[in-house]
């Protein structure tokens, strides 16, 4: 074939370096991102067709330089090297699937053949040694890349290889076409890491911004991004179905274990829910922790009715499952709200109301609920409520007597690290949650009146008054229920629910009189309740024991003036007992009598 102008062959590998700044760019940075950007199509099938497009790309250039080197000979060599670099470097990606490395080296052995048709001892040698280097790429990939030494090496042997099966060449271009290759691979080979650590950099920081820390699950700042895109590039009839769902008392779960043992339920839900999405048919979601103990599951195309199964599988596996944090074992609930986009949606935000009203019903049903479009769809409450409150009781008597009047039920939330029940955190237990635990001591009970506390919140919930109203007047066993109010509402509220508990014959009680409710905030609801409460336990330690006594004159007459009981709470010791004779008052509640005590289920 003559001589060979080396300053031709200069120029082209100058042009073949060009040649590898454009196809690295585009193999890591455009192809890939292109089909993320566009949301029509599921998340699987993106992966799918950004691999596939990969492959089809790097094959057309093969056969534009093929079909080149054929029309233009005199550059053949310089072909047959972009041909080689374009099927052989990109078998080192490693985020290649062993289907789409099969193909690509079954590319570049057909490559192998049509470029060598003599089939001589030496074609057989180099083809045996093609195999051993795509066996020893396959099977190192990620330590090849990893060091210098390994990845030129390979491509050395692989550029060797090749060029000696070209018997028809002379030795000078021989030469030319491996120092070439040579060439291109030292310069890919930093060029392609300078790549590679930009788009790892890259990739790190949208992680930051984009995943959850802990969880490594997309973050709040992603859902919102994605839910409003998906909502403006969608058309509004298309399917699509919001799963909203948060872990059942997770503060306990923080009070009782610790938080580094909260953290490791909240990162042991996000495993297995990916998990079991993975697992599933499903191929276009996308999965959140949008905040604290919430989480939350975007399936673009899906109805309600299509995701439903899924989302009952990982509901139950996680009820079932047990989470573990160095010597402690904990299991956990979840309560789910799932909504559809409707066509009347103005924005994501509808979507996501409608979810977290649906969630909110979980929790109001007892929480461990899934809840579709507010209708319950699947419940198990009743299983779990008395696994972690149970309800102690200390009687309120008659000061005269000494007999027990009532019980007053008092919350309280077992802690298994110190094997002990405490004061929880957190009182806003659900109504379903209060019956149950009173359906499993009142048959403990000798008396079968009994006085609960409610929260500002829970009292203020028209739903819980309905339910708590309901179980008393379906219980026969119960003769009477005092509704206790921790903290007063406004008078509006106050006269609201106060017809619904009396319309179904619940007292209400105004408790902590001049400690935490002072006469301003009580006397215009006054009208409204049944028994006034004072706590002296309260003011011991701020006031004189004759102010006390002088304020717990003032609220008995008082309540006396508006015919209602009054009961006073934090009686310790004798000369208590006295006062409460000396002012003639007759419900008396405190340690003198007895302390708060867990009575024995059945």
């Amino acid at each position: 074939m003559g001589t060979y102008n080396w300053g031709t062959w200069l120029v082209e590998v100058v042009i073949a370096i060009f040649f590898i700044s454009g196809f690295v760019v585009f193999y890591n940075q455009e192809w890939m991102p292109f089909l993320n950007r566009n949301h029509h199509y599921a998340q699987k099938q993106r992966q799918r067709l950004t691999r596939g497009g990969m492959t089809a790309f790097i094959f057309i250039m093969a056969i534009f330089f093929q079909f080149a080197a054929i029309i233009d000979p005199i550059n053949s060599t310089t072909y047959l090297n972009l041909i080689l670099y374009a099927l052989a470097i990109p078998l080192m990606d490693d985020q290649m699937g062993g289907k789409e490395y099969l193909v690509r080296a079954l590319g570049l052995m057909v490559f192998w053949m049509y470029n060598d048709p003599v089939f001589s001892w030496t074609f057989s040698a180099s083809l045996v040694n093609l195999v051993v280097i795509l066996a020893i790429i396959y099977k190192w990939n990620r330590q090849i890349t990893d060091h210098w030494w390994a990845d030129l090496g390979m491509s050395f042997w692989l550029g060797i290889n090749f060029w000696l099966t070209q018997t028809q060449l002379t030795r000078e271009y021989l030469v030319m076409g491996i120092a070439m290759f040579g060439m291109m691979s030292i310069f890919n080979f930093f060029y392609w890491t300078s790549a590679r650590r930009n788009e790892v950099e890259q990739s790190q920081l949208m992680h930051q911004v984009n995943y959850d820390g802990l969880t490594r699950i997309r973050n709040f700042s992603s859902f919102d991004a994605d839910g409003k895109l998906l909502m403006q590039t969608r058309p509004r009839t298309e399917p699509l179905t919001l799963v909203m769902f948060d872990i059942d008392h997770f503060k306990q779960v923080n009070d009782s274990y610790g938080h580094m043992a909260g953290n490791a339920v909240l990162v042991g839900v996000a495993e297995r829910v990916t998990q079991i999405l993975a697992d599933s048919t499903m191929d276009d979601y996308s999965f959140y922790r949008t905040g604290g103990e919430e989480f939350n599951i975007i399936f673009g195309h899906h109805t309600p009715e299509q995701v439903m199964e899924l989302v009952e599988e990982f509901w139950t596996q996680i009820r079932e499952a047990k989470f573990y944090y160095e010597d402690d074992t904990m299991q956990i609930t979840l309560s789910v709200g799932v909504s559809q986009r409707q066509v009347a949606d103005p924005d994501f935000t509808a979507l996501y109301q409608r979810a977290d009203a649906s969630l909110y019903h979980s929790k109001q049903s007892g929480r461990d609920t899934i809840t579709v479009e507010n209708q319950t769809f699947r419940s198990h409450h009743h299983n779990v409520a008395s696994l972690t409150y149970r309800f102690f009781t200390q009687p309120i008597v008659d000061v005269a007597t000494g007999k027990t009047l009532r019980h007053e039920l008092l919350l309280r939330m077992y802690h298994p690290r110190f094997k002990q029940w405490q004061l929880p955190r957190v009182f806003e237990i659900s109504a379903a949650t209060q019956i149950e635990l009173i359906k499993n001591i009142l048959p403990q009970l000798d008396v079968k009146k009994i006085s609960i506390n409610l929260t500002k919140d829970q009292f203020a919930d028209p739903d819980t008054a309905h339910q708590l109203v309901a179980y008393f007047q379906s219980e026969p066993e119960l003769v009477a229920m005092i509704v206790e109010i921790t903290h007063v509402p406004t008078a509006a509220v106050m006269h609201q629910m106060s017809q619904i508990y009396h319309a179904g014959g619940v007292e209400l009680a105004i408790d902590d009189v001049e400690s935490d409710n002072l006469y301003d905030k009580v006397a215009p609801l006054l009208t409204d309740v049944d028994c006034l409460k004072f706590a002296v336990q309260n003011l011991r330690q701020e006031r004189e024991t004759a102010e006390i006594w002088e304020q717990v004159a003032f609220w008995q007459e008082l309540a006396a003036q508006n015919q209602l009981k009054f009961a006073v709470e934090g009686i310790e010791t004798d000369q208590d007992v006295a006062m409460m004779k000396q002012l003639s008052i007759e419900w008396a509640q405190g340690y003198y009598y007895s302390k708060p005590a867990l009575p024995k289920l059945d």
